[in-house]
């Protein structure tokens, strides 16, 4: 079994056999509190077109993490490539989200990265959340049972008793509460089929 978060790379690995299928937090744009290139309530779309004509610094991880495949999408989806001296592919970016965030703010640069990621160290940063909730930065985490056909090694009861687990309502209740009491809201969305099921 595989735990992701990259759609297009999800929807490959499924379509080409070695998964069998997809089961259901999001990104957010951080930036300096005075925001110079004033993408606050803007849609990502037009925030990217604000940072890149105004050439505000833009930290990219650059590797091919969950996180740097969403920011390119985002870059495609609105048409433009990122590129210049304002544009900055952090060469720690294989550190992950908390490297990055931190170096993002020391730089008082923008970025995009999870809720999760902002919410844990919110207290240690001062870049605030200026992009949010919109349907492209929806960050799904998504369980694929990986193939049992084309892995014969693989504990295929073992996963999908994992699988019901973490889509039934005990599990999807445990990820909605995780750590809300220390950070005051959650840091992932609750998503199976079942969940929204009951919520219909």
């Amino acid at each position: 079994m595989v735990l992701v978060h990259a759609k297009a790379l999800e929807e490959q690995f499924v379509a080409e056999g070695w998964g069998t299928e997809r089961i259901y937090n999001d990104y957010v744009f951080v930036g300096p509190a005075s925001d110079p290139a004033g993408i606050k309530g803007l849609t990502p779309t037009e925030a990217l077109k604000q940072i890149m004509e105004t050439e505000s610094q833009f930290i990219s991880r650059g590797d091919n993490s969950g996180t740097h495949v969403a920011k390119m999408g985002l870059w495609k989806a609105a048409e433009m490539e990122p590129k210049g001296d304002w544009y900055q592919v952090w060469e720690g970016g294989s550190q992950g989200n908390s490297a990055t965030l931190r170096y993002t703010n020391e730089q008082q640069a923008y970025t995009v990265i999870d809720r999760a990621t902002y919410l844990i160290l919110k207290n240690e940063i001062t870049l605030k959340v200026l992009v949010e909730k919109h349907g492209s930065l929806l960050n799904y985490i998504t369980l694929i049972p990986v193939n049992p056909d084309n892995f014969l090694q693989v504990k295929n009861d073992m996963v999908m008793k994992f699988v019901d687990f973490a889509t039934s309502d005990e599990g999807q209740t445990l990820i909605q509460n995780f750590k809300k009491d220390v950070y005051g809201e959650p840091l992932f969305f609750t998503n199976s089929a079942q969940w929204r099921a009951k919520a219909a």
